[in-house]
């Protein structure tokens, strides 16, 4: 057989060595791949279903990674809980929650933002750094009464067991002053925090080279907010308006960034509590978290069922409720969002508060669990229809758009697309042969 005669690049050299005139044509190879292109622009909804090796990593990353995670730490599985999903509120919850493909591409592909300043302070590095600093403070009073603040005197105190001392109370500004700031026989709680192998920027060492240069400065501001934090807890006291809360001095430390999972009936909650305390004298439950200013906590219209639609945009004060425990409403007392920076914060809900007005002057009812008990509830739906999808054999995460404000998965462009981190590579933003984000399946 002559050379080149079934070789379509030889053929092709010859005939344009020799100049003559002739028909360009395709390999069968190339013939196949045209066709099956063609088909696949033609088709009228992409594929965006989950292969298998998705499902797989959905199994790794809320069930297997979780489950280990649980034993590592010492915490019993909840019977019949080993092999659900395990679902958490910031972590699953609000980033799957209205646009699904965010949560598969930070929660399962892990991708993140492209940067070069890989060495340099990220927006979350502090609120990271104070974290700890609170929970290596707290792990010093486990099991124990925390001190608290008199205003008066601008002293710590401490209950103490000895019945000869007045009032039962020992001053505790001076071990307060050495855990923030270090002394000549320990090292400060800040110093710890920073080279703690747990933190975000642990990792690079010019971050930690700069927060070891501010490490007063850094104590000053967690000195200036436990001040407000640990004013006394005092269940007799019944404010006007909710910035007057109470703090959580004299209260019973039982969990630090404690980790915990409940029993639901076809999943299981998962996630990490900043801080659990148990009241001086009736022994409940007060949930608190902490945020680095006053503009990151959320507002009640957002961790409240929105009254017209029934959606919730805020879900971690509602999961941190199921968590604690299966039936809430009659161990937790009182849940507090606080900010360590402008010292502000906000009452969730707490059983001792009465006589409470919203910022028009508006009476507003008993501020006990019983209020804020819908938030769980639809939390707990919207955990439901997550678990649906995640774990049906074909999850749909295709983000959709519905005209309708009391559908869930609904992602309003404007509002959830402007800013996202993966807006670069998200086909949402953008029209790909005319066709834009998908609309509801029903419409």
């Amino acid at each position: 057989m002559q050379a080149g005669a079934t070789d379509f690049i030889l053929a092709e050299r010859k005939w344009l060595e020799s100049g003559a005139e002739g028909s360009c044509g395709l390999t069968g190879t190339q013939l196949e791949q045209l066709t099956a292109w063609k088909a696949s622009a033609l088709s009228p909804e992409p594929d965006y279903t989950a292969g298998k090796a998705l499902a797989e990593r959905i199994q790794n990353v809320l069930v297997a990674s979780r489950n280990e995670s649980l034993k590592k730490k010492g915490i019993e599985i909840p019977v019949g809980a080993e092999s659900l999903l395990k679902i958490s509120a910031r972590g699953d919850m609000e980033k799957f929650f209205p646009c699904p493909r965010k949560w598969v591409l930070s929660q399962l592909l892990k991708l993140r933002a492209d940067t070069l300043d890989t060495d340099l302070m990220q927006s979350y590095d502090m609120g990271n750094l104070h974290h700890k600093i609170l929970e290596l403070f707290m792990n010093e009073y486990m099991d124990k009464p925390l001190p608290f603040y008199d205003p008066e005197t601008e002293k710590f105190y401490v209950k103490d067991s000895n019945p000869e001392l007045l009032n039962n109370y020992v001053e505790e500004t001076d071990k307060v002053v050495a855990l923030l700031y270090g002394s000549e026989n320990q090292r400060s709680l800040v110093y710890d925090a920073i080279y703690s192998r747990s933190n975000s920027f642990s990792d690079r060492p010019l971050v930690i080279k700069t927060l070891c240069n501010q490490q007063k400065k850094t104590a000053d501001r967690i000195f200036r907010f436990l001040k407000v934090l640990l004013l006394k807890y005092d269940e007799e006291d019944n404010p006007e308006t909710p910035e007057d809360i109470n703090g959580i001095g004299g209260c019973t430390v039982c969990s630090a960034e404690g980790t915990f999972c409940a029993l639901q009936k076809d999943y299981a909650y998962y996630g990490k509590i900043d801080f659990v305390v148990k009241t001086p004298d009736t022994k409940q439950y007060v949930l608190l978290d902490y945020k680095n200013s006053k503009a990151s906590i959320p507002a009640e219209e957002d961790f409240m069922p929105d009254p017209v639609y029934g959606t919730l945009a805020d879900f971690q004060m509602a999961l941190y409720c199921r968590l604690l425990s299966q039936d809430c409403k009659n161990e937790i007392a009182a849940a507090y969002f606080y900010a360590v920076n402008d010292l502000g914060k906000r009452m969730v809900f707490d059983k001792y508060q009465i006589n409470l007005t919203n910022s028009k002057g508006i009476p507003k009812p008993s501020h006990d669990y019983t209020v804020f008990e819908p938030a769980v509830k639809t939390c707990d739906e919207y955990a439901a229809l997550f678990n649906s999808i995640v774990s049906s054999k074909n999850p749909d995460f295709t983000p959709h758009s519905y005209s309708s404000n009391k559908e869930r998965m609904n992602v309003k462009p404007h509002k959830d697309c402007t800013g996202c981190t993966f807006s670069p590579i998200c086909r949402t933003l953008y029209s790909v042969a005319g066709k834009q984000i998908s609309t509801g399946r029903n419409e």
